[in-house]
């Protein structure tokens, strides 16, 4: 069974942020990963670390680490990722109450590099948050870095479609960022480009996706 997640305060001033982050992720673990996911207490106590911080600040215990059915769960990085966001939307909305407010995007998927005569092609796909209706992208901005420099400031564009003309022979990297009224999206991954004059077009695929923790069923 799972032992779930326990949050801890000291002073009311820090009781009702605390209570936003511990139900933000009780829920979003409940419709994500497991119904059961049980809340546990939320808990007025003295710990040095909520104590003497002149701001609100909250401790969090996600999970139990001495139990295998919560570990499962630790071990597997979209449960860690859902964890993480829960807690920043938790914070969003304690900082927001009683106002409409706008959850910042997923990170875009499916990103691809075409070569449309000299002109590189960057396609995305943007992700929906099921239980998130607010977090629906409005624009993306690509970020590019030529060979041997830093990554520029951005280019925004509202479609997810952006094109450029390379320069022969110079290495060019590209990552792109959902965005709406709530704030930028993780970045995607990195995909570089670079032509050649005469050259074969060689097709770089990306098989490794880490999607699940290690296969547990030995312990079962």
């Amino acid at each position: 069974t799972i032992i779930g997640t326990l949050a801890l305060y000291t002073n009311r001033p820090n009781r009702d942020i605390t209570d936003y982050i511990q139900t933000q992720v009780v829920q979003d673990l409940r419709q994500q990963v497991d119904s059961t996911w049980t809340r546990r207490e939320l808990r007025d106590a003295h710990y040095a670390e909520t104590n003497y911080p002149v701001v609100p600040a909250v401790l969090l215990e996600v999970l139990s680490h001495k139990n295998f059915a919560d570990i499962r769960y630790a071990l597997d990085p979209k449960v860690q990722f859902i964890v993480c966001r829960a807690i920043y939307k938790g914070i969003l909305r304690g900082l927001n109450i009683g106002k409409n407010i706008i959850v910042q995007p997923l990170p875009v998927q499916h990103i691809r590099i075409d070569k449309k005569g000299e002109q590189l092609s960057l396609t995305w796909q943007p992700t929906t948050d099921n239980i998130e209706p607010t977090a629906t992208p409005t624009y993306y901005i690509v970020y590019t870095r030529e060979e041997g420099k830093d990554w520029d400031n951005g280019q925004k564009v509202t479609a997810n479609q952006w094109s450029m003309a390379l320069e022969s022979g110079k290495l060019y990297d590209f990552k792109v960022c959902a965005a709406n009224k709530g704030g930028q999206s993780m970045p995607s991954e990195i995909l570089s480009a670079c032509l050649f004059e005469d050259k074969a077009t060689a097709m770089i695929i990306n098989g490794f996706h880490r999607t699940a923790a290690p296969d547990m069923a030995a312990w079962d």
